[in-house]
């Protein structure tokens, strides 16, 4: 358990990069897409959060896993989330996180961290595209319900 405890926590501290540069996203369900292969890598065992940071045609400038989370809950920082948009010079940005049931359903919790990160991308003059729950079967977009 310490071992696997001390790999998460250096993925965690490292926030796995990659550059992807070729992708654009026209809608949430390409998002989707993308995003369905970042979590078929780490498996649905616990919750994580990506994002993805995008230049004003929405083309993906990177990816980057912003948290690796328990089997009930991941915590998504904003001001790393900010610091993604700022150090890859994103206009867009779409973020994500897993559930590891098959409930795509957000929580109050997700819901309000929406529309938090809605009101403080505004600040850096960042578009919130959209904010996905994934799970292995489906996928909630919160622009889609109107949440956005």
């Amino acid at each position: 358990m310490i071992v696997r405890d001390n790999i998460l926590y250096e993925n965690q501290i490292k926030r796995y990069v990659r550059t992807v540069n070729t992708t654009k996203i026209s809608t949430s369900k390409d998002a989707a897409a993308i995003l369905r292969e970042l979590y078929e890598e780490y498996g649905f065992v616990q919750e994580i959060a990506f994002a993805l940071y995008l230049d004003n045609n929405n083309q993906v400038i990177n990816d980057s896993l912003i948290s690796i989370g328990s089997t009930a809950a991941t915590l998504i920082d904003l001001k790393l989330v900010l610091r993604g948009c700022i150090t890859n010079l994103a206009n867009n940005l779409v973020i994500s996180h897993s559930h590891i049931s098959s409930n795509t359903s957000p929580s109050q919790a997700d819901i309000a961290l929406t529309k938090r990160l809605k009101e403080v991308t505004k600040v850096l003059d960042v578009r919130f595209l959209d904010h996905l729950i994934l799970t292995q079967d489906s996928y909630y977009l919160f622009q889609d319900e109107g949440l956005i």
